[in-house]
């Protein structure tokens, strides 16, 4: 570099900056020069005249030094994008050779100049030896991620807190419905059919020359069989969904011992078929199962209050007049007060004997492989049989609207974790872009596609709700557990049950994941619509 006014003082200078991108107005590009050790005689405002001297090479490479890693130790290396992978390679250093020159010593402050082993010009080299490789976008976008690790951490800790309560409270109001469910059906079957109830008959019907003023009242209802029902429990054991029919007697009476008397529901049923519906041996206090001979189990209320045991007899006595004793086998326990205080199980033909009717049921009780689509069932039975089907949905409907109203308050409270976390999320990924704009903007002007820009936020947000899920699922999980062992029954089963399983965790992982791709659009499309020379500038 020489001053037009002394053309034969020659002096050094250094490129300080140089444009990424051509100016589209002057349709050049700007460098900037920085004079380390300015000639007294060069004053602001000279004219000066710039030698260059270029040496090309089809297959050199210019890097800025920051690239090399290890530049100090006998291995050197560097990154290099080699199609959409993100490539290590190793870098041999060697002495710089060049030939004094009266024109410009210029160079690119910061720049290696790489090129093959064979240039007699050349200050580094890049072998070909690749040991790690890794797509570009993630490895910017874990870059990223690292660099702000206060940031990251903060985030991954929001959304490993907002996963834990999902599957908490999925965990406990889950087994809470599972174990009212239980209890509900542990003690009854999910549809029974009957016969239709009797209807009112007119007594004097009206003619032209009589008007009848008419008072109905309800026809007095008797115990009847089911016609034909043999017939009928085949075809609802052909029903798709029913995996179990048993036809049973049910009807009133009292039972007896000494001066005790109580009223009673005696259950007439066939032992096998009963226990696929309700397996009462499973809640046995004491005794057997044991029905065959005529025998009775009764309730462990019952028997408490009619002061028997096992072994001992008790008379019992129908509504028809009809009464019988019968020795107790078994004592039960279904958990439901009612049940255990009124509950006479016998056999189907004892009970047919008791109420007069011979090879009769009065019902068919039937189990369905899903309890929520037991409604369902019971509607096709009741068009296709003529019967009355009713099903435990709706005798418990009012177990139901509490369930609805659990399931309804779980959906709320996780619909605003989810909220927090996804706004958790965009906020330190548009905090990111604000900070990284000037790599955006470097990234973008040496050739970055605006969809490489797009994908390196959205996989931050994938990472940081995959990583946070698997956090959070953990101790969604411990705590759940920690809970569940806190309270329990004199039993020693846990009052707040909690269902864990598969599934559970499958959708806290895919919810997670989601939401910080949705939360990541915001900021990914930001960054990718910078202006590359704005973003350099003001960044």
């Amino acid at each position: 570099m020489s001053a037009d006014a002394y053309p034969q003082q020659v002096f050094d200078a250094d490129v300080s900056y140089i444009a990424p991108s051509i100016d589209p107005q002057r349709g050049s590009v700007e460098v900037r020069l920085a004079v380390p050790r300015a000639p007294a005689f060069l004053l602001p405002d000279m004219t000066v005249s710039i030698d260059l001297s270029v040496a090309r090479r089809e297959n050199a490479l210019i890097v800025p030094s920051d690239a090399v890693r290890d530049a100090a130790t006998p291995a050197p290396w560097l990154f290099a994008v080699e199609g959409d992978r993100l490539v290590r390679k190793d870098v041999n250093w060697a002495s710089a050779e060049r030939a004094p020159s009266r024109s410009s010593r210029t160079s690119a402050r910061g720049a290696s100049l790489c090129c093959p082993t064979d240039g007699s010009m050349r200050r580094a080299s890049a072998c070909a030896r690749s040991s790690i490789e890794m797509p570009f976008e993630w490895f910017v976008a874990l870059r990223y991620l690292r660099d702000a690790k206060g940031q990251t951490a903060l985030i991954l800790a929001a959304v490993s807190v907002g996963v834990s309560v999902i599957v908490f409270l999925s965990a406990l109001i889950n087994g809470l419905q599972v174990s009212l469910i239980d209890k509900t059906l542990g003690s009854q079957p999910h549809v029974t059919l009957q016969v239709q109830r009797e209807a009112a008959r007119p007594l004097v019907d009206p003619s032209n020359d009589r008007a009848v003023a008419r008072s109905v009242q309800p026809a007095p209802q008797r115990l009847r069989s089911i016609d034909h029902w043999p017939l009928v429990m085949a075809d609802a054991e052909r029903t798709a969904g029913v995996v179990a029919a048993s036809p049973a007697i049910v009807g009133a009476g009292f039972a007896v011992r000494a001066e005790a008397k109580n009223a009673v529901v005696v259950r007439g049923v066939d032992p096998e078929r009963f226990l696929a519906i309700i397996d009462v041996r499973k809640r046995l206090l004491g005794g057997r199962f044991d029905v065959t001979e005529g025998d009775a189990v009764i309730g462990a209320v019952l028997a408490n209050e009619l002061g028997v045991g096992v072994g001992d007899k008790i008379r019992i006595t129908t509504t028809e007049g009809i009464d019988d004793v019968v020795a107790i086998t078994g004592i039960f326990s279904l958990g439901n007060e009612a049940v255990d205080k009124t509950w006479v199980i016998t056999s189907l033909r004892r009970a047919q004997t008791l109420y007069a009717l011979p090879d009769g049921a009065t019902s068919i009780e039937l189990k369905v492989a899903d309890v929520f689509a037991a409604e369902a069932v019971a509607g096709e039975l009741r068009g296709r049989t003529g019967l009355k089907a009713d099903s435990w949905m709706k005798i418990n409907a009012e177990l139901l609207t509490g369930l609805s109203a659990q399931s309804s308050s779980k959906s709320m409270i996780q619909f605003f974790v989810v909220l927090a976390v996804a706004l958790g999320i965009a906020s330190v990924l548009i905090v990111s872009v604000v900070q990284k704009s000037r790599e955006i903007g470097i990234l973008r002007a040496v050739g970055t596609s605006r969809g490489r820009v797009l994908r390196i936020f959205l996989i931050q947000g994938a990472v940081l709700g995959l990583l946070g899920s698997f956090v959070g699922s953990a101790l969604g999980a411990l705590l759940s557990k920690l809970f569940e062992g806190l309270v329990r029954g004199p039993d020693g089963a846990p009052k707040f049950p909690v269902q864990l399983d598969l599934e559970l965790f499958v959708l806290a992982t895919v919810l997670a994941l989601g939401v910080g791709l949705l939360a990541a659009v915001l900021p990914a499309h930001r960054a990718s619509r910078l202006d590359p020379a704005s973003a350099i500038r003001h960044g």
